[in-house]
């Protein structure tokens, strides 16, 4: 929020809660520019301390919320419809890509020409003659969306451009004239790859095949480098991760790769890191598309050192049981073998399930793509893609007889209220536990910690009536309410019983516990002090908060707010800034930070206690000198699991002898008596143990332990998230 621009986030009006049908399955409707759905919401879901699951509109970081895939909207569409996209939940919004369009023609349905964005001409950001906009156009959707607190990422064409299987598009060469040539011919040159056999799925087809397009020859340093100025470029609009199509067809940087490892993802995603870091912008976020397996004799952990991948069979089985009438949920992810979500983007179903030859979701209805949904947005870990479908009919020849524009909004499906009680279900338990449950028929996903817990629950027939349903033990005694219906559930001696709305999908909250997102509750975080990270070296620092829509009597301080203090201690090298005020955290909901000079921060939504310019949040801990916050001696272990003994085991290189801090399965680490969210901290003390190890793992020395975990902050999970813990 600018000087000048007094509208802050959500504007809540007083509005009467309407009487809301069983299922919100109906386009939002509004008041003075106000979603209705909002102030049901927040009448439906208060708690006691005012902070409440229907108020968590977005997630602290893009890994922890789900993906709104806007697909075939252009930048004004976006732009248009960014208030109903963070009110229905979504953290992130993901755009079809943005390079120069094949075949360009205003009148293009979205069924006649999705295609064309996927055969791109080049490796820049259309400025001309592109159904979805231009640079400056995405440009500007960025800006407004960040200002709302939401993020962006975008979709790249890596692996080819416009052609047949052995013929560039003649109009490549106006953009890319060195890979185009002298024709264009895929002959085996340089540039292009010469094999012309597709489908096959042996490791070398696989990425030197084609795939019915003219395939670039990845391994070639040129290649690389102009995928990687376009990423640059897409840095400096202000986007914030993004999306590798066909991933699965470039080869990896691993010895092992069938038809010969190359550099590309490391220079692609290196460099882009490297390059958003030296404009002082936070990490971009990075998946890729790898359908059902990554070939034969190739690894899954050759991508995700890079990048997380999808996986596409666990949310297309989980649809397709819902709409032959039976719930499946499984907390196994099919495709990858992954046994948690951190590395993992799943769907309901996506563009390639629903616009691909094979329809294998164009004729399932939106209700039970929705369910399948629900499933897997509740979940921990796993990133959710909801497909803004072009239309709200079902079926092929719905599809086929699509009208909607290449550019304009189709269905407004993602509006419907048990889409954004979803989201709001998974802002609010942010990494908190979870168990996957079936029983009588109803899928479930619990999220729980040591106080609380909450369910997504599913019918798999369309029973609404959920009458004694066994539910996991974790699932607490009590009395629940849905944030879909407003009715009650209840559950006793470990079954729940209560009635679903039509849509079938109920998402379960207490209504007897103060509010326990992970993203909020750290009892060992200072509630008075907020603290800013110094990033742009700003001579002076304020902070502006404000609760509500920060009316007269709402904000901290008139604008630019209070001066913050400069203190001693630094984070990467950087002054911390800070500002003391009985109960700020609690009091306040949101803070923007400003120099006073033109220069300031979005929007950001209070969750910890110290921020950077880009909004990213940590837990502050203080030294109470000029030294770096981070303990380079101390690490810590959140113990989600509850085990009885952990150890830490952390090496350096190849960890080789010598070259581990002990013997597996490490050391011993201690119970400090401290916890957070409910869980006891571990810690273990090691002189300059962070300059000394490259990579941690923690267990329980009885075949528990988390993944291989690289080092970055001082406090980590069970399941490898990683944070700053003041000790």
């Amino acid at each position: 929020m600018k000087k000048g621009f007094k509208k802050i986030g959500v504007l809540l009006t007083a509005l009467s809660v309407f009487a809301l049908a069983s299922c919100g399955n109906n386009e939002t409707t509004k008041a003075d520019g106000v979603d209705e759905n909002e102030n049901y919401y927040s009448e439906l879901a208060s708690t006691s301390d005012g902070v409440s699951i229907a108020n968590s509109l977005t997630a602290n970081s893009i890994n922890n919320g789900n993906i709104f895939h806007a697909w075939n909207w252009s930048m004004s569409t976006i732009s248009s419809n960014l208030d109903s996209i963070k009110n229905a939940g979504f953290t992130t919004i993901q755009t079809s890509p943005m390079q120069p369009q094949k075949d360009y023609w205003s009148g293009n349905t979205a069924k006649d020409a999705w295609w064309k964005l996927y055969q791109p001409l080049g490796f820049s950001i259309a400025t001309k003659n592109n159904a979805l906009g231009t640079k400056s156009q995405l440009t500007s959707m960025v800006s407004k969306a960040h200002q709302k607190g939401l993020k962006v990422i975008v979709d790249v064409v890596a692996n080819h451009l416009a052609g047949s299987y052995n013929q560039l598009d003649g109009a490549v060469k106006e953009y890319e004239p060195t890979i185009y040539g002298s024709n264009g011919n895929l002959s085996g040159g340089a540039m292009l790859h010469s094999e012309t056999l597709y489908g096959a799925n042996d490791g070398a087809n696989t990425t030197n095949g084609n795939i019915g397009l003219p395939d670039l020859n990845t391994h070639h340093s040129h290649v690389q480098n102009r995928v990687l100025s376009l990423c640059k470029e897409y840095i400096d609009c202000g986007v914030d991760g993004f999306r590798f199509d066909a991933a699965k067809h470039i080869e990896t940087d691993n010895q092992y790769e069938p038809y010969g490892a190359s550099a590309f993802w490391p220079t692609v995603i290196n460099g882009t890191t490297s390059y958003a870091k030296s404009k002082g912008k936070a990490t971009p976020y990075y998946y890729g598309e790898i359908l059902y397996s990554c070939g034969n004799n190739r690894s899954y952990s050759w991508y995700t050192k890079y990048m997380d991948v999808i996986d596409n069979r666990c949310g297309n089985d989980l649809r397709n049981s819902f709409n032959s009438g039976y719930a499946s949920a499984s907390s196994y992810y099919n495709s990858t073998g992954f046994s948690s979500g951190e590395r993992v983007v799943v769907w309901g179903e996506s563009h390639d399930t629903y616009a691909n030859d094979d329809h294998e979701s164009t004729n399932v209805s939106i209700y039970n793509v929705n369910k399948a949904y629900a499933i897997m947005g509740a979940r921990n870990g796993a990133k959710c893609l909801y497909l803004a479908r072009p239309t709200d009919s079902t079926g092929t020849s719905a599809w086929n007889s699509c009208s909607t524009k290449l550019g304009a909004k189709g269905s407004s499906a993602y509006t419907w209220t048990e889409v954004g009680a979803v989201n709001k279900f998974r802002n609010y338990w942010g990494t908190a536990n979870e168990y996957i449950y079936n029983s009588s028929n109803f899928a479930q996903v619990v999220r729980y910690n040591s106080s609380e817990s909450g369910m997504v629950l599913v019918s798999g027939n369309g029973n609404k009536t959920a009458s004694n349903v066994s539910v996991p033990s974790v699932m607490k005694n009590g009395s629940y309410k849905d944030l879909v219906t407003g009715n009650t559930f209840t559950v006793s001696s470990g079954k729940v019983s209560g009635q679903l709305g039509d849509c079938g999908i109920a998402v379960l909250y207490s209504t007897n516990s103060s509010n326990n997102n992970n993203n909020n509750n750290n009892t060992n975080m200072d509630m008075n002090t907020i603290y800013f990270v110094n990033t742009k070296n700003w001579s002076n620092v304020y902070v502006y908060a404000w609760e509500g829509n920060g009316g007269s009597g709402h904000q901290n301080s008139s604008w630019p707010g209070v001066k913050m203090t400069k203190t001693s201690e630094k984070v990467n090298g950087y002054y911390v800034w800070k500002y003391t005020s009985t109960n700020f955290l609690s009091k306040w909901e949101n803070v923007i930070f400003t120099n006073n000079s033109g220069s300031q921060t979005n929007d950001i939504k209070i969750s910890l206690n110290q921020y950077d310019y880009n909004g990213n949040a940590t837990l502050h801990a203080s030294t109470g000198s000029g030294s770096e916050t981070n303990n380079n001696n101390t690490i810590y272990f959140i113990n989600t699991k509850n085990w009885s003994n952990v150890y830490v085991y952390a090496w350096e290189g190849n960890g080789g002898s010598g070259h581990q801090n002990s013997s597996w399965p490490g050391v011993k680490m201690t119970n400090t008596g401290k916890k957070v969210n409910g869980y006891y901290v571990y810690s273990y003390t090691q002189t300059g143990f962070f300059t000394k190890w490259q990579k941690v793992v923690f267990t329980n020395n009885s075949g528990s332990q988390t993944k291989d975990i690289t080092l970055t902050k001082n406090c980590y999970n069970a399941a490898g998230t990683a944070s700053n813990y003041a000790g």
